[in-house]
C-alpha cells in the first residue's frame, strides 16, 4: 500500500493558475514543498513549477507501473 499525504501545493494569492491541492506521495513531498518555497520566493515561475510538477507525476506514474509490472 502507498502512503499518501496531502500537500498545500500553489496556495499564493498571485496564481490561480496552480494546483491549489497535489495528493502527493509521501516520498515526493519534500521535492514539492521546495519547488513550492522558489515559486512562492519567486525564483520559480508559476508555469515552470507547473511543469515540473507534471514531470515529477509522470515519472513516478512510470516507476510504479514498472514496479507494478514485476512478478
Amino acid at each position: 500500500m502507498t502512503n499518501h499525504r496531502e500537500v498545500s501545493a500553489g496556495d499564493s494569492a498571485r496564481s490561480t493558475s496552480v494546483f491549489n491541492q497535489a495528493k502527493v506521495l509521501a516520498h515526493l513531498q519534500d521535492v514539492v514543498n521546495d519547488m513550492e518555497l522558489q515559486r512562492q520566493q519567486g525564483t520559480l515561475s508559476d508555469d515552470e513549477f507547473q511543469r515540473r510538477l507534471s514531470r515529477i507525476f509522470e515519472r513516478d506514474r512510470r516507476a510504479a507501473k514498472r514496479e507494478g509490472a514485476k512478478p
